[in-house]
């Protein structure tokens, strides 16, 4: 019984950092494909709400979500927050001369270990 305790540790441990990986892979828009290999199965299906003001495809949208399936799919859409994080404050001055420098907007998540539910923890 605990090494069967231990094992359940340890995949819930293992999913939580996926989780971890995946958030990082979308915030910096990882374009190393491998990376997302390593932490999505090409299956993988992502549900967002429908949002204005970022780029998709039209097929995406699914009963008034916007479905993600594959592993380029998910990378298109990292890509699409990126631009749109990027484009903040795009024109001011102050967007300019941070460009300029190479400083622009950035995309963090924060959380806590306690804050990512996986698969079985309730």
């Amino acid at each position: 019984r605990k090494v069967l305790g231990e094992r359940i540790y340890q995949t819930q441990t293992l999913r939580k950092h996926a989780v971890g990986l995946f958030l990082s892979y979308r915030a910096t828009n990882a374009r190393e494909r491998e990376k997302w290999e390593a932490i999505l199965d090409e299956s993988v299906q992502f549900t967002l709400p429908i949002t204005p003001y970022r780029s998709f495809h039209k097929s995406d949208i699914k009963n008034s979500s916007r479905v993600l399936i594959g592993i380029d799919a998910v990378m298109s859409d990292a890509a699409s927050l990126a631009l749109m994080v990027e484009n903040i404050g795009q024109g001011t001055a102050k967007w300019k001369e941070t460009i300029k420098r190479g400083q622009g907007s950035k995309l963090h998540y924060a959380t806590d270990k306690d804050d990512v539910l996986a698969a079985g923890d309730l």
